[in-house]
């Protein structure tokens, strides 16, 4: 996935797995013959990408979560919000029927996809959490955060395990 200069697309490089060839480079398809310089598309430091529907692909990148049409181009919708901002930078996503869940370092946020609303929130910055499974159901795990001064932690005090409920997944 590389960011293109039309800052509302994204370049998408697809696999067929039908196909019996080799990949190969379409670098060069959008440029007419004409240029002097072959522009370079910014490759983006991507942490999810998943295929909601037929024609909707998540892309999750940064702190932002992005729904394109498979040829890359923000998907419109009015039932549905095409794009989400966060505050932090997400470290993994799980997509559920209504609602994105974005997991950072000091917890989650869940936000709504038909208008972008916070819809649950867990900020806890004494406490590292980590996703560790979501098929039914969301699992967490959780240690003390180190902070400045204090000692690792041995493994003595364990982890604490955190199922996420009350999102429509979990019934």
């Amino acid at each position: 996935v590389k960011q293109v200069y039309q800052h509302d697309r994204l370049k998408l490089d697809l696999i067929n797995m039908n196909y019996g060839g080799w990949f190969h480079s379409d670098e060069l398809e959008d440029v007419d013959g004409t240029a002097t310089v072959i522009p370079r598309r910014e490759n983006l430091q991507i942490v999810n990408v998943t295929q909601l529907e037929k024609d909707a692909i998540l892309v999750c990148y940064s702190n932002i979560v992005k729904i394109v049409t498979p040829q890359g181009k923000i998907r419109s919708n009015r039932k549905q919000v095409s794009e989400l901002h966060f505050d932090f930078p997400i470290e993994t996503v799980v997509c559920l029927p209504d609602s994105i869940l974005a997991f950072h370092k000091h917890g989650v946020q869940g936000r709504s996809l038909k208008n972008g609303e916070v819809t649950q929130e867990i900020v806890d910055k004494s406490r590292v959490y980590k996703l560790l499974g979501s098929d039914k159901v969301v699992m967490l795990e959780s240690h003390r955060s180190l902070t400045a001064g204090a000692t690792p932690h041995t493994g003595e005090e364990g982890a604490d395990l955190h199922i996420l409920a009350g999102h429509e997944a979990s019934y």
